[in-house]
């Protein structure tokens, strides 16, 4: 390939390929999340601050009861460390009125009725409409208190009770929630919910549906409530940065392709040139990982090793297929490693599946740069490098979070980390330049 019509693409589309971002809008800043139930702690308290200053509340309790299939009827009751406060709140029709209204958040005041529920206790009662869905197999999610993404509403009552319909289960483990939840039947009881803590989905299941079909059913409702979410992470999160290292790949061949072969056998140089290739692009995925987990090292130093040395021996054989033995040599050497830590217990399988995959998207970029040297085509270890980044970024990233500015930090990150392999690319192309010729 001759000519400047290639070297003024790959120029362009190394320049362009960032901007690729600007395709992707992501979502607004997040504010702090709104709070599951109206009438709790800190909603009441923060509506009698003004009202009745001296105003303690001294306990809260939430109880929700599903009805009609999506709708619940709710009772919090509220107790007060002094009964004047309740004598006051139930005399003062004008400032029950108002404390209501501060305090009811998305809850219409016209629909909230108060009652005395003790000497020092008051009881809110209310419905909220779209509370719960019905899911495919019979099944209801109550997804009142999913915000987006990952963001749920906080509960600052001192226990929440939730009752679902009638013959049914609770049938997922909101384990997440950092909250402790006890299940009987159709009855949920949640406490710990101290610091505000958020809150979660929850599902429940007809009774007598078989536990393997129960549990698929489960999944399947929870996949449902964040399909969005789960697809614009995968666009943004992983196909874009995807894009834009597949983009840099065809541009760096495009760009090295079109060189004139030197036909040098300077080893020297060549063996240089490798080690810096290795160092500049393991360096950058090796950080990364260790950023999250440092028992990646576990994967990464054996993967880097292998890979290393087969490169080293690669530019004096003669074979058309020597640029492959650093990507198969330096992935099962880490895939190994990511086995056996796992089986001993010292890494997690996901961070062992994370570290192969990104050791594999930046492996390849060796029989790259030997594709651009020799005029093959670079198809095949562009589209092997953006599928293991792609998997590597699926991995690495929960797909169920998108909220406020983090996520479009996390976009422009990922997609810098593909630039930059991208570009550290370079080296090894340079090296299957300098060894053209044998």
């Amino acid at each position: 390939m001759t000519g400047r019509r290639p070297v003024t693409f790959a120029l362009l589309a190394l320049l362009v390929a960032p901007l690729l971002l600007g395709v992707g809008p992501a979502p607004a800043a997040a504010s702090s999340p709104p709070e599951a139930t109206p009438f709790c702690e800190r909603s009441l308290t923060r509506s009698l601050t003004y009202s009745l200053p001296n105003a303690t509340v001294e306990s809260t309790t939430a109880h929700a009861t599903v009805v009609n299939g999506t709708a619940a009827d709710w009772r919090v009751n509220a107790t007060f460390r002094n009964r004047s406060t309740v004598t006051r709140l139930r005399g003062d029709e004008s400032l029950r009125r108002r404390v209501v209204a501060d305090a009811s958040g998305t809850v219409s005041p016209a629909n909230v009725t108060v009652a005395a529920a003790g000497p020092r206790t008051l009881a809110f009662r209310f419905r909220t409409d779209d509370f719960a869905a019905r899911t495919p197999g019979g099944l209801l999610r109550v997804d009142y208190f999913h915000v987006r993404g990952s963001e749920f509403r906080t509960l600052s009552c001192d226990r929440l009770t939730l009752v679902g319909p009638p013959e049914t289960t609770l049938s997922n483990r909101p384990t997440e929630t950092r909250t402790t939840v006890r299940s009987t039947g159709n009855r949920v009881v949640v406490t710990d919910t101290a610091d505000y803590r958020p809150a979660s989905f929850f599902v429940f299941a007809p009774d007598g549906t078989p536990p393997l079909l129960r549990d698929g059913l489960t999944a399947a409702a929870l996949a449902l409530a964040v399909s969005g979410t789960v697809a614009g992470n995968l666009a943004f999160v992983v196909c874009v940065p995807t894009a834009v290292l597949a983009a840099g790949f065809v541009s760096v061949h495009r760009l090295f392709g079109s060189l004139p072969r030197s036909g040098l056998r300077a080893r020297a140089r060549e063996l240089g040139l490798t080690v810096l290739g290795l160092v500049v692009v393991g360096v950058v995925p090796t950080a990364l990982l260790l950023f999250f987990d440092q028992s990646a090292l576990l994967v990464a130093v054996p993967g880097l090793a292998v890979a290393g040395a087969a490169v080293v021996v690669g530019p004096w054989t003669h074979s058309s297929r020597a640029s492959l033995v650093p990507v198969v040599a330096g992935v099962a050497a880490a895939g190994v490693a990511a086995g056996v830590g796992t089986l001993l217990g010292l890494l997690a399988l996901r961070t062992g599946v994370a570290t192969t995959l990104a050791l594999a998207a930046v492996f390849a970029g060796y029989p790259l740069g030997v594709a651009a040297s020799s005029g093959r085509p670079a198809r095949r270890p562009t589209a092997l490098a953006a599928l293991a980044f792609g998997l590597a970024a699926a991995t690495y990233l929960p797909l169920t979070v998108a909220g406020g500015s983090l996520y479009a930090v996390a976009v422009v990150f990922v997609a810098l980390v593909a630039f930059g392999l991208a570009v550290a690319a370079v080296p090894f192309a340079l090296v299957g330049v300098g060894s053209v010729g044998r």
